[in-house]
């Protein structure tokens, strides 16, 4: 899942002239992809009448609810016949200050404007104001906790902790392998989410348009079913397997019964490889394996369970059939960059017909990567059980640094 900005906001100028204290609002306001906007308010308290001596221009980006989404500015232009002085101030209790010069305000919250101007004479205009700007620049803090509401892992809660100093949290949205799947407006942010996928993320918006983005979470999925046929994934061909061993670390107890082979299969989707990474971004890479054991159907399941716990101990040693712990790792990964999985061990059940895990490979291409191709490779290892021989296999991956 590439990292992007879901919020598509315009960067609108907000012009506000202020004629005396004749306030002329030019603004506009946005609003989201998949939300429409909650509501704009281009001014706040601007509605004082005055002649046209002096006039003020704000500058900054407008965002959502009448929040400035950067710094402003604020720019003075007058009569210099009538005007010998402005002096203004951006909050009720602050000193007053000649105006020389436009000036930029950084400080996010809610803003007091008030201005004079003083005659040649030396007589001074009564105060104007005060006239309220909102600031709010910075994004949102937010995590997200990924919980399995099931043994299927086909329904999960999603509960993100999310924070906003300044304007306050409007919503947070959550997503599923970069597909928006539900969205929560209160606390807690929390969202039941029926399927599966490999990556789970959370984005909260604040009330100025401000958007914060988690980390991707991985979904590890357990499943006895086999890969959909119509996903884009790539069978590996020989040339693209590093090495596949069976690891036989058990040694028979009893000379004349036969020994079981597992076996590890490895795919990836394709079209997560097939594109240039872009220096200093996180992606994902989809990873399907596939665990099986040649063991009869016969020793595997029993319908009576006392029959069961005697063919358990045939097989493992153990009364209770152990689940298989797939450790999976990388290898080749340049000083220049983090690749690694998001689950690097996989519980699987043992069975005769193919289990399916997913996972990601997170890859970070770090500053100093030079461009052009470099592989790595991923290796998967099962472990050796009493009369069931271990299993290890790789695969290669080649990616291009942009």
């Amino acid at each position: 899942m590439q990292t992007k900005p879901l919020l598509k906001k315009g960067l609108i100028v907000g012009l506000i002239v202020l004629l005396g204290t004749n306030i002329l609002p030019l603004m506009s306001c946005s609003s989201t992809e998949n939300h429409q906007s909650i509501g704009c308010s281009p001014q706040i308290g601007l509605n004082k009448i005055s002649d046209d001596i002096v006039n003020w221009t704000i500058n900054g980006t407008m965002g959502m609810n009448g929040w400035y989404v950067s710094p402003i500015t604020f720019t003075c232009t007058y009569d210099n016949e009538t005007v010998a002085k402005v002096y203004y101030k951006v909050h009720a209790g602050d000193e007053w200050e000649l105006y020389t010069e436009p000036f930029t305000v950084y400080t996010q919250g809610a803003l007091e404007f008030f201005w004079y101007w003083v005659d040649y004479q030396g007589i001074p205009e009564a105060p104007e104001g005060p006239f309220v700007f909102k600031i709010d620049y910075t994004p949102p803090t937010i995590s997200l906790t990924v919980t399995a509401q099931n043994c299927c892992h086909t329904k999960w809660l999603f509960h993100a902790t999310a924070s906003d100093a300044t304007s306050g949290v409007s919503y947070v949205e959550f997503w599923v392998d970069d597909v928006l799947v539900g969205n929560a407006t209160a606390f807690p942010y929390e969202f039941i989410y029926y399927g599966r996928g490999n990556i789970a993320q959370a984005q909260a918006y604040d009330y100025a348009g401000n958007y914060g983005l988690t980390e991707m979470i991985s979904m590890p999925l357990i499943s006895q079913q086999s890969p959909n046929q119509n996903s884009p994934s790539v069978q590996p061909d020989d040339n693209d397997h590093k090495r596949t061993q069976f690891l036989n670390n058990a040694p028979l107890t009893v000379p004349f019964i036969i020994r079981f082979n597992s076996y590890i299969k490895i795919e990836y989707d394709g079209q997560y490889v097939n594109h240039s990474f872009i220096r200093d971004i996180a992606y994902a890479i989809p990873v399907n394996i596939g665990y099986r054991a040649d063991v009869p159907s016969v020793l595997l399941h029993s319908n009576f369970w006392l029959s069961q716990l005697v063919k358990n101990w045939i097989l493992f040693r153990s009364f209770i059939a152990p689940s298989a712990t797939i450790n999976v790792s990388t290898e080749n990964v340049p000083s220049w960059a983090e690749i690694y999985p998001s689950t690097p061990n996989i519980l699987m059940p043992v069975d005769n017909e193919w289990v399916i895990a997913s996972f990601v490979v997170v890859v970070i291409i770090h500053s100093q990567a030079p461009s052009g191709p470099f592989g790595f490779t991923i290796n998967t290892v099962a472990p050796a059980f009493h009369r069931i021989n271990g299993y290890l296999n790789s695969i290669n991956i080649t990616i291009t640094v942009q």
